[in-house]
């Protein structure tokens, strides 16, 4: 009925001996146009249009010689226009034209059959596959079960018995520490580098609990924890709660000076944070206590006597004015 040029259908016949348009599914967007027989004045012609199947009523176009619609579902439609002449008058019977849109092979009622019928004829043979594969997946499946179990309680049993995290603070705990020292003491024998351990202790952390109570005195660890962590930048660099107010800071690679300007920091960092403390005798402020020491480890030497260094540097700076650094250099034997 019809040629397709550039992506358009055009009618070979007048609409009036063409008694149907017949369109593939991706042609569903039509532009039909329309022109009255009088052409005493043709801006005088009005027209009126309805596409059966898809408008609800007619559409009066005015002088407008064109209908277009977009988006057409497959189906059978008749096109129907009327117009008037130049006086008014209208040509109710006006003229026709059915267009059908074919639906896509994949919803015909051929293809729905063919794809039923499959798929009737594959679910029958999956079922008996699958009846057969779930009897033997069903054994697997409970001794896989077994065994992941027996796992998991183990998992869970060594988890809970090296459970290597401060609950308040969220830094390593003891226990992490003495495995990172021991690990970190001989890499740094292999390499012949230095070793540093700053033991940290807040000063007056008694009387603050006492003063403030015991929810304050958790805050107050997890914000010195905080600030441990925040100023250690190397990857290497390793902080745990050794104890109660007690906190101590693994330097692999760093050499007393290095140790000691991180231990200032860590001591500055700490009273910066102007935590209310008024019952502390150094300041009205929180502040903290640090012990240094530096070795290169050798076979001569021990990390047991590096630890010991550290926590008698603490002392010492302790009984010394408190809110200050005590480091030592193990490297240098008097």
């Amino acid at each position: 009925v019809g040629e397709e040029i550039n992506g358009r259908v055009i009618l070979n016949k007048p609409i009036e001996y063409t008694d149907k348009v017949i369109l593939k599914h991706t042609e569903n967007n039509i532009s039909i146009e329309f022109a009255s027989l009088c052409f005493v004045s043709p801006e005088k012609n009005q027209y009126a249009y309805m596409l059966k199947g898809f408008d609800k009523d007619w559409i009066y176009s005015g002088n407008k010689r064109f209908a277009t619609y977009t988006n057409l579902p497959p189906g059978t439609y008749e096109f129907i226009v009327k117009g008037t002449n130049s006086d008014g008058v209208w040509n109710n019977k006006g003229v026709s034209l059915t267009i059908v849109i074919r639906p896509p092979f994949w919803k015909t009622w051929w293809f729905n059959s063919i794809i039923g019928l499959s798929a009737l004829g594959a679910a029958l043979g999956a079922h008996a596959i699958r009846v057969a594969a779930l009897r033997r997946r069903s054994k697997i499946l409970e001794e896989l079960v077994a065994k992941k179990t027996k796992e998991l309680e183990e998992a869970n049993k060594k988890l809970e018995e090296l459970s290597l995290t401060d609950p308040l603070t969220g830094v390593a705990n003891r226990r992490h520490f003495e495995k990172v020292l021991d690990l970190e003491w001989r890499r740094c024998m292999r390499s012949k580098q230095p070793l540093s351990l700053v033991m940290i202790d807040i000063d007056y952390f008694k009387l603050y609990n006492d003063t403030y109570g015991h929810v304050k005195g958790d805050i107050c660890l997890k914000k010195v924890a905080e600030v441990l962590k925040e100023n250690l930048k190397r990857a290497g660099d390793f902080v745990a709660r050794y104890g109660g107010e007690e906190f101590v800071v693994i330097l692999p690679n760093t050499d007393i000076r290095g140790a000691c300007f991180l231990a200032e920091t860590f001591r500055t960092k700490v009273e910066e944070m102007k935590i209310p403390h008024e019952k502390s005798k150094v300041s009205k402020y929180l502040t903290i206590s640090l012990g240094v020491a530096s070795i290169v480890p050798d076979e001569n030497s021990s990390y047991e006597e590096l630890l010991k260094s550290a926590d008698e540097a603490l002392y010492r700076a302790k009984q010394k004015s408190r809110n200050c650094c005590e480091c030592v250099d193990l490297n240098i034997r008097g």
